[in-house]
């Protein structure tokens, strides 16, 4: 009897040792395949004349140190420098193809091509992405959030899905409150661009960007080799 006993739990300890050592290897295979991913992901970067930017305000990303846009002496789609611009006082960072080289003259070259047009001014914006980061506690913090940036109390959080590779970061989507079932045109809360909106709870951190419809930083005039999703892709929570 003794034998037999013996026997099962040298049978037991056996198959355990063999399902950790399974389990074991196919975890060390997802963390080798995920870190060779991050690993040729930021080489193609590195490779591609981008540079890194960790913020004040608690996030860091890769950008193109140069792309399409109006040179800075006046020419019309020439390779120009991407300058990142932080305004940390109102919690913004300015990504843009411009030549100011500071807050103030990017402010000041805003308002230099104002024009008149049918009687109305109208101010000419940078070209680029203006990246809003604020702290955001809880639930209510992020439907302020939201709605500060995309309508005007009507819009609030929908789905949420955590960021494949970025540790406790979750892409957040916007949805209306007054929808029918689809993006209501009528609706308070309309959004019909490509957004991002990503958020860190337990950093208390979330941000939010406009893409727009079209690709912003680009290496061609064809558009063909868009740096977009590179530069979203690159984004984490410090």
């Amino acid at each position: 009897m003794s034998k037999k006993i013996i026997f099962i739990s040298l049978l037991v300890f056996i198959l355990v040792f063999l399902v950790v050592c399974f389990k074991g290897e196919n975890e060390s295979k997802l963390v080798l395949e995920r870190d060779r991913e991050i690993s040729d992901q930021n080489e193609i970067l590195e490779n591609s004349d981008w540079a890194d930017y960790i913020s004040l305000q608690g996030i860091y990303f890769k950008y193109p140190k140069e792309a399409i846009g109006v040179g800075c002496g006046g020419e019309k789609n020439v390779l120009t420098p991407v300058r990142v611009i932080e305004d940390v006082e109102n919690g913004y960072i300015y990504l843009t193809v411009e030549c100011s080289a500071s807050l103030e003259s990017l402010r000041d070259e805003t308002r230099q091509v104002s024009i008149i047009r049918d009687g109305y001014k109208q101010e000419k914006f940078f070209y680029g992405w203006n990246i809003a980061i604020e702290s955001v506690l809880d639930d209510d913090d992020m439907e302020d959030f939201i709605n500060k940036h995309y309508g005007s109390g009507s819009c609030e959080a929908g789905e949420k899905k955590l960021v494949e590779r970025r540790e406790g970061m979750w892409d957040v989507n916007v949805t209306g409150k007054d929808w029918g079932g689809a993006l209501d045109m009528e609706s308070d809360c309309v959004v019909n661009y490509s957004y991002k909106i990503f958020s860190r709870p337990e950093k208390n951190r979330a941000l939010s960007v406009v893409l727009g419809q079209e690709c912003t930083f680009a290496g061609d005039m064809e558009m063909l080799d868009c740096y977009d999703d590179d530069i979203v892709g690159s984004i984490l929570f410090n």
